[in-house]
């Protein structure tokens, strides 16, 4: 819900404008960056967040810094700017990995198995997802099971496998409704609907196509709607 995430960070950034803390001024500032982003304006989400991480990068803020290369990031790989976006990733990572409090970088690193997807580097990107796999379920982190299992199933059909594409999907499909992830529901429903219009079967692919419309909607994320 992009207008009710901006009216949220308008209020954060007004407090922290009145207490005069710079910190959360530019960490405001990007996310009313991405919900620019989510309401289709990338010019502002471009302004926004470079501007943040220009100053978190000054004030040596890592967390902020992981995030806002990351949203970057995003925001090249939406325009299939592939090749481009890794370096954010990489400088991320980079950063996650000598900031020990930073966590595992899950985010960063499912986004870099789409650009890696999306350049064709399937072993790569088959590697780093099974990582993602693994800490998830180490974790419990079942959002980030839900999102590497869409993920594997993007490489499983880039390999033209659309059996196992089909098993990963009905999975995620699955892991999604029990606990309550829309998005990752509709974009589950949308990858079966290609599967099985790519495989001729225009009666599963049309049944799936409006489930993901209906879980999109439901989801209240315009820019994908």
């Amino acid at each position: 819900d992009s207008r009710g995430m901006r009216e949220d960070w308008q209020q954060v950034a007004a407090l922290a404008s009145d207490l005069g803390n710079a910190k959360w001024q530019y960490r405001a500032l990007a996310q009313l960056g991405i919900a620019a982003f989510y309401d289709g304006d990338l010019e502002t989400a471009r302004k926004n967040v470079g501007g943040a991480l220009a100053e978190a990068a000054k004030k040596g803020d890592a967390g902020a810094q992981i995030r806002f290369m990351t949203m970057l990031g995003i925001g090249l790989v939406e325009s299939k700017l592939y090749d481009q976006a890794l370096p954010y990733f990489d400088n991320a990572s980079r950063i996650a990995a000598a900031t020990p409090d930073a966590g595992y970088p899950f985010n960063t690193n499912e986004q870099r198995v789409t650009a890696l997807i999306g350049l064709r580097q399937l072993d790569a990107a088959q590697r780093l997802d099974d990582d993602i796999l693994a800490r998830a379920d180490q974790e419990k982190r079942f959002l980030h099971q839900a999102f590497a299992l869409n993920l594997a199933a993007g490489i499983a059909k880039a390999r033209g496998n659309r059996t196992a594409a089909t098993t990963i999907l009905e999975k995620a499909v699955m892991l999604s409704q029990a606990h309550g992830f829309t998005r990752e529901n509709a974009d589950a429903q949308s990858q079966l609907s290609d599967v099985f219009r790519e495989s001729g079967d225009l009666e599963k692919a049309e049944h799936f196509a409006t489930l993901a419309a209906a879980s999109t909607q439901a989801s209240g994320d315009m820019w994908s709607v």
